[in-house]
């Protein structure tokens, strides 16, 4: 899957919002990165992005007498189920099925007993939430930081000299105070944004921007361009990539 660096979405939308890449403080990273995350739930459930689709086949249990699988862990949404591997065969039929939540465990119960069931399901939204690194802090496993990795160090601005590769990292294992995803990459993940969805992201921040400064006229201006974005997207798909893919045409505003 081809990504893009949040930095390059965040230097987007400030530059459109007029203000200074140079000089972002505390308080607008933090605007700006809440903006964002909410643009990318809004991109990355509005469609069955190929980019973001995965299809695998489930363990099915029916030793309760109920026919159940589990939904894989990386799931964010389970769109469909067949009886084969729809990426093998076009006799894959679609299977009856309902998500139910035992109050312990979310899984899928089926009316039938099928003997294979393969799942196509949108990965999770990774959750943008961290603030600037800091070489001071000890970070626990499931804390988030943004850290630059073209210059090595936790900083929202361009360093002079080094290229700007600016990313939300989680922490996996438990660190000390200077312990970066430089330093120590085995005890970080980076959280992988799809290019498509950068632009739209980017325009979509400027638009909320203008709606929290009650320029409400220029901020709706703003979000026809931003959903044009994503119209390109799935212009991609069908016309220029001509995929064979369910993409539901209904805007999200």
């Amino acid at each position: 899957m081809r990504t893009v660096n949040f930095s390059t979405i965040l230097f987007e939308g400030i530059q459109l919002s007029g203000l200074d890449r140079h000089n972002i403080g505390e308080e607008t990273f933090a605007q700006f990165r809440d903006f964002a995350n909410q643009r990318l739930r809004m991109a990355w459930e509005s469609q069955d992005w190929p980019d973001i689709m995965r299809v695998a086949e489930l363990t099915v249990d029916a030793t309760t007498g109920t026919v159940t699988a589990a939904i894989p862990a990386d799931a964010g949404e389970m769109l469909n189920c067949y009886d084969q591997d729809p990426l093998l065969t076009t006799k894959a039929q679609p299977l009856s099925y309902r998500i139910y939540n035992d109050g312990s465990v979310v899984k899928l119960v089926f009316g039938s007993d099928p003997s294979t069931v393969w799942g196509e399901y949108r990965v999770k939204k990774p959750d943008l939430v961290g603030d600037v690194w800091s070489s001071a802090l000890a970070y626990s496993i499931g804390a988030q930081a943004y850290f630059d990795s073209g210059s090595n160090t936790g900083t929202a601005m361009p360093v002079p000299g080094k290229p700007h590769y600016g990313d939300f990292y989680e922490c996996l294992d438990a660190t000390t105070s200077g312990q970066s995803p430089f330093t120590h990459p085995a005890k970080w993940l980076k959280k992988e944004i799809p290019y498509i969805f950068g632009t739209f992201v980017s325009r979509g921040m400027f638009s909320d921007w203008l709606r929290s400064e009650l320029q409400i006229e220029a901020s709706q201006i703003a979000e026809q361009e931003a959903q044009g974005m994503l119209d390109l997207e799935i212009d991609k798909i069908f016309r220029q990539q001509k995929q064979s893919v369910r993409i539901n045409m209904i805007r999200t505003y």
